[in-house]
């Protein structure tokens, strides 16, 4: 039968270390991931995509390491706060902590006064995230 999308990925990484050439073909892994080979990819989207699918994979493994391994490396914790003017209380539902894989970074300026670029106009939301392992 044909390898699996780990396999195909372990001898890619195989070939990007040891191999003599320049450049390594990742034809294979995208077609065992289902993945359009002929459509660019969004480089944020596929770290996501690839990121899901190797925790999935490993998930059943007899190695708590292994089974681990993608949280521990690749995952932070967001926490919201709505914070009560008058008492200065947070609401309990916004200390709750969310995993997350990405943490979005708006970049932009400000010239002559006013700020440009970065999508969204400004902060993250509020949004404070930390890496994990």
């Amino acid at each position: 039968g044909a390898d699996g999308p780990v396999e195909i990925l372990r001898r890619l990484f195989a070939a990007m270390q040891s191999g003599s050439r320049k450049a390594a073909d990742t034809t294979a892994f995208a077609r065992s991931l289902g993945l359009e080979t002929g459509t660019q990819q969004d480089g944020q989207e596929f770290l996501k995509l690839l990121l899901t699918f190797l925790e999935r994979a490993v998930g059943s493994s007899p190695d708590p390491g292994a089974r681990t391994f993608i949280a521990d490396h690749f995952r932070g914790v967001s926490t919201y706060a709505t914070t009560c003017q008058r008492c200065g209380c947070a609401s309990e539902a916004s200390s709750k902590p969310v995993d997350l894989y990405e943490v979005e970074l708006n970049v932009g300026a400000t010239v002559g006064g006013v700020y440009v670029g970065g999508a969204g106009g400004g902060g993250g939301g509020g949004r404070k995230g930390g890496g994990g392992g």
